[in-house]
């Protein structure tokens, strides 16, 4: 193996500044749409469940543990989507791939940043080697910044006779479609409790392809069908080939904008950090995603959510009142809620960033000031300076004027 001096060498023309990845890198969500990959490697599309993890030499995380944790990635031609942990939490990033190279090349869009990785195929096994810089080799020792991914791909059913399962699966498909092209509900109703008795592994991909139904109302269905709590948990889970989908459908303009803010409503049911997909998603459609303000005001104020409650202010929605934040004038119909919600309990992150936001639409929050003006007497230092200073915005006078 080279030293690492050799190997750092190597390593500069092909590097990008301010692009460190630590040992505890996770990956995490960039939806920014990928560039094409014409010559993807069809051998690399599949589900894969991750086996190894070798952090920069230091740290070896096995199969065992892996399988305790369910850790596995599906990669589609543009993106790669990333489940893992009890709550199978989701991370959804771009990527592009280089198969002139050998080995070949992949690029992982994080946060707005690449992170150059090698891969190599060997059989049904997947390795992928990330870094700082790209690495020449698939051992990472040498290297403080490297990391080593090693998966192991998901075997397909056997091609035989149908199971019990996969014919109460196909059952559900075909009576949900059928439902959804009718409009006819109390057969939708029926249809989706088939849906959630089914038993079959394969059920969430069979049911991702209707959200490409060239009928609009079978996607609209489907959509309201992955946004359906779970039996038995009570809580909103999108698998993360839906979540990709239901993203893209954010830009169809075809769909009524009522349709459109209930994708959003659904897609903020999670906890804040499953909600980041969707902030990434509406802050780079720019303008274009102004049609969510209501949905975001509504689920800033309303009290049955879960970040009202006692306790829940963890969960605070500080990521939607960032991009009210960021839309300035543009989100000023959100004003009625913004005031509501500088009375949440959370008010070390959460309320300084309503009131920031009150403050970035200007003379417009005018209704605000008697809210802000009680803000400055918060014990929170955050929250008072931020009161102040939006004050000012929106007035033009000093906060304790």
């Amino acid at each position: 193996m080279p030293t690492n001096d050799h190997r750092q060498g190597e390593h500069s023309a092909d590097s990008d500044s301010g692009n460190q990845v630590g040992s505890h890198f996770r990956p995490d969500s960039d939806l920014k749409t990928a560039m094409p990959n014409p010559g993807t490697n069809l051998g690399l599309i599949g589900t894969w469940r991750q086996i190894l993890l070798n952090d920069a030499g230091k740290r070896f995380i096995t199969e065992e543990e892996f399988l305790e944790w369910d850790s596995k990635c599906t990669i589609t031609n543009q993106n790669i989507i990333w489940k893992s942990g009890v709550r199978q939490n989701v991370s959804v990033f771009s990527y592009k791939l280089d198969q002139t190279t050998s080995p070949q090349r992949i690029d992982w869009m994080v946060n707005g940043r690449t992170v150059k990785g090698i891969l190599k195929i060997d059989g049904d096994l997947l390795n992928i080697c990330i870094g700082s810089k790209r690495p020449l080799d698939f051992d990472p020792a040498g290297s403080p910044s490297e990391n080593l991914f090693v998966f192991r791909r998901t075997n397909a059913p056997p091609v035989e006779a149908k199971s019990a399962d996969n014919v109460q699966l196909e059952n559900a498909f075909a009576d949900f479609e059928a439902a959804a092209l009718s409009g006819d509900q109390a057969a939708i109703e029926q249809a989706i409790l088939q849906y959630q008795n089914v038993r079959s592994s394969d059920k969430t991909e069979r049911f991702v392809q209707l959200l490409n139904h060239s009928d609009s109302t079978v996607r609209v269905e489907t959509v309201r069908l992955f946004g359906r709590p779970e039996p038995g948990y009570g809580k909103v889970m999108i698998p993360g080939p839906a979540l990709v989908q239901m993203l893209t459908m954010l830009d169809d303009k075809k769909l009524s904008v009522a349709v459109r803010c209930e994708i959003v409503t659904i897609l903020l049911q999670g906890y804040e950090g499953d909600r980041q997909p969707l902030y990434a998603k509406l802050r780079d459609m720019g303008a274009d995603g102004h049609f969510a303000v209501p949905a975001l005001a509504s689920f800033i104020s309303d009290k049955q959510h879960r970040h009202w409650s006692a306790g829940g202010g963890f969960d605070a929605p500080v990521g939607a009142v960032e991009l009210l934040d960021s839309w300035g004038a543009g989100a000023e119909e959100a004003v009625p809620d913004l005031i509501i919600a500088l009375r949440h309990s959370n008010q070390w992150k959460f309320v300084p960033a309503v009131a920031t936001a009150l403050g970035a639409i200007g003379p417009k929050a005018k209704p605000a000031i008697p809210g802000l003006r009680r803000c400055l007497k918060s014990s929170d230092s955050n929250l008072r300076t931020a009161a102040s200073k939006s004050l000012e915005k929106i007035s033009g006078k000093d906060g304790n004027n």
